[in-house]
């Protein structure tokens, strides 16, 4: 019995490998998205921010100390995300300012399109 169990966990641990994600995505933080190819299918983690005058929301691994927090650089701008979709998202809302934003990472699905994540 002894031997087996390095065994068992060296194959538990295999299964654990990043690169997996949803439906077979490659899970990336926004940093490594940014530099992705065209076409990409991904799994972006992190925090998520929409200030009212900004055209398009963004990921980023780190928001700033500001307030309302927004995306510290690089963030990776994010399109075709409807406004319900938005909705459905855990955020926190500044009613001053109209600003959105995350306190946890999340993910979003989609595709690296010219710098961009194109939620699909």
């Amino acid at each position: 019995m002894r031997r087996a169990l390095p065994f068992v966990l060296v194959v538990a641990l295999a299964g654990c490998g990043g690169g997996g994600g949803s439906g077979g995505r490659q899970v990336v933080d926004p940093s490594t998205a940014i530099g992705l190819s065209g076409g990409t299918e991904v799994t972006v983690r992190g925090y998520f921010a929409h200030q009212p005058d900004a055209l398009v929301p963004r990921m980023c691994t780190a928001l700033t100390g500001a307030y309302p927090p927004v995306c510290d650089m690089p963030s990776l701008p994010v399109s075709n995300l409807s406004k319900q979709a938005e909705d459905g998202l855990p955020l926190t809302r500044d009613r001053e300012t109209g600003g959105r934003w995350t306190q946890r990472e999340i993910e979003l699905d989609g595709r690296i399109e010219d710098g961009a994540l194109i939620v699909e």
